[in-house]
């Protein structure tokens, strides 16, 4: 798992960051914080220390209670008072912009809600719903974590994120799971579809 540290004239927004020695100077060092973000809840990861480390507000996303999660015993649970709840229409730092990723199968429950990020420069931060494999491929939501996942399942979560891909003409998918795929996303999810 990681995150992202996304950079815009020395201003610093950090993505389901991880809790490292070392990130809050490395931070401060590289520019102002201006916040931490959250693709999904699941991702709480370091972000809370973070967020009071650097002083800069805790944005999280405005999710459904889905299949295995729910948002509101999330925050409880972990004692957050203090956080700016966000979802398409907040105007998030940096000029982030997010997406809506809603994953719905069979239940009165979406099996996935989470927000997908898109910069400036057309990168797409997601959280569970995709990622890269090694060889290159684009992955789907239960892809990302077994060798032998629910097709269906998997099917599911590529149209709901194929839809953002297109929408936003994104080029660069950043995963917080295996590997990112760089400069050519679009190109990777004509191939999958290609391949179905």
């Amino acid at each position: 798992m990681c995150g992202h540290l996304i950079m815009d004239d020395a201003r610093v927004v950090v993505v389901d960051p991880p809790n490292a020695p070392g990130m809050t100077a490395a931070i401060e060092t590289l520019g102002a914080p201006k916040a931490v973000i959250l693709t999904t809840l699941e991702h709480l990861r370091g972000s809370l220390y973070l967020s009071k480390a650097l002083k800069v507000p805790l944005y999280l996303p405005s999710q459904e209670a889905g299949r295995f999660m729910d948002p509101a015993k999330k925050i409880a649970e972990k004692g957050i008072t203090k956080y700016v709840s966000y979802d398409g229409n907040v105007d998030l730092p940096i000029g982030l912009r997010a997406h809506r990723v809603t994953v719905d199968t069979d239940s009165n429950h979406p099996y996935t809600d989470e927000m997908a990020l898109l910069t400036t420069n057309a990168e797409l931060i997601v959280g569970d719903v995709a990622s890269g494999s090694s060889s290159g491929e684009i992955l789907a939501g239960p892809e990302t974590f077994t060798l032998t996942p629910d097709v269906q399942v998997a099917q599911a979560h590529f149209r709901a994120i194929r839809k953002i891909i297109l929408d936003t003409k994104a080029s660069t998918l950043l995963a917080s799971h295996n590997q990112d795929i760089v400069g050519n996303l679009q190109q990777m999810v004509q191939r999958r579809e290609s391949r179905v």
